[in-house]
């Protein structure tokens, strides 16, 4: 397979224009808030989830958040199988109402920076799986969180912001590990008493992710204590969030820090994350990609 990676770096500047960084939604008339607040009730009512206890989260106004997530049976070989998850959680209980999986056979090879070619099919796959009342088009508000880079991106367009700009969702980049821009070590969260929250993203410190070159900011690093008396120490405990479409940096950062519950990781993608690792498992004991 020949891979004209010019030709995809400038498709990717292209791209990085249509993405928005504001989160138009939220200026929804109290109608229509209403409206989807009866839509979700409904939903919960389907589902067989009782909505637990509202809490000031739920005034972002979303409904849902899905967590996505992409592996490899081989991460570094071409072809190999695809797999994806998106887990979709109610907001602000975080109680799981449904999930999509995908497997598809990816002939794209792994390059830096194109990363998003590769994971693509299989997480659109998994989208195209998802219940219509969880889609672009459905009344409901959800926003898809993608492990991986939103907009700190070296051409602005990490998965998160290509999964956005194509399906049209509202999306969030939230990865372990930088990709680029620098940042100031944010200082360590405080331990939080017996009194206090569980919720680790109200503790959670942070500073601003700066594209190296231009000056501008690019993302947010959130620095989360772990439960279980883990340290915060080094940057395994780092969240990169960038806006992937649809959203600023502020809603986005607020979302992130309602979906840290007792893990480092934001709950959704923590899901679609443990879920994938099954899968694999299964795969690699059953030899999927031999069959095909």
């Amino acid at each position: 397979m020949t891979i004209n990676v010019k030709a995809l770096m400038q498709e990717q500047m292209k791209l990085a224009e249509r993405v928005s960084l504001t989160a138009d939604w939220l200026r929804e008339s109290l109608s229509e808030r209403t409206m989807h607040r009866s839509v979700k009730e409904s939903l919960y009512q389907a589902s067989g989830s009782s909505e637990k206890e509202a809490s000031p989260r739920s005034e972002l106004n979303i409904d849902f958040v899905a967590g996505c997530d992409v592996t490899f049976l081989d991460v570094w070989k071409t072809p190999t199988l695809g797999l994806a998850c998106i887990k979709v959680l109610s907001f602000p209980s975080m109680d799981e109402v449904s999930e999509a999986v995908s497997e598809e056979v990816i002939s794209f090879p792994y390059i830096p920076g194109l990363l998003a070619y590769r994971e693509l099919p299989a997480l659109i796959s998994a989208y195209r799986k998802l219940e219509a009342k969880f889609r672009k088009g459905s009344s409901s508000r959800v926003v898809f969180i993608v492990d991986g880079q939103g907009i700190a991106h070296y051409r602005g367009l990490g998965i998160a912001s290509h999964f956005g700009v194509f399906t049209g969702e509202i999306s969030i980049g939230c990865a372990k590990s930088r990709l680029c821009g620098k940042f100031e070590m944010p200082k360590e969260p405080i331990k939080p008493g017996k009194s206090a929250s569980s919720n680790l993203g109200e503790i959670a410190t942070s500073s601003s992710l700066i594209d190296e070159n231009s000056g501008r900011q690019i993302g947010v690093v959130l620095r989360v204590r772990a439960s279980q008396g883990s340290t915060s120490s080094g940057e395994k405990n780092l969240l990169y969030i960038s806006p992937g479409h649809r959203i600023d940096f502020e809603t986005a950062v607020s979302i992130i820090r309602s979906c840290l519950t007792k893990h480092v990781q934001p709950e959704p993608t923590r899901l679609a994350h443990n879920r994938l690792h099954k899968l694999r498992r299964e795969a690699l004991v059953k030899g999927v990609l031999g069959a095909k």
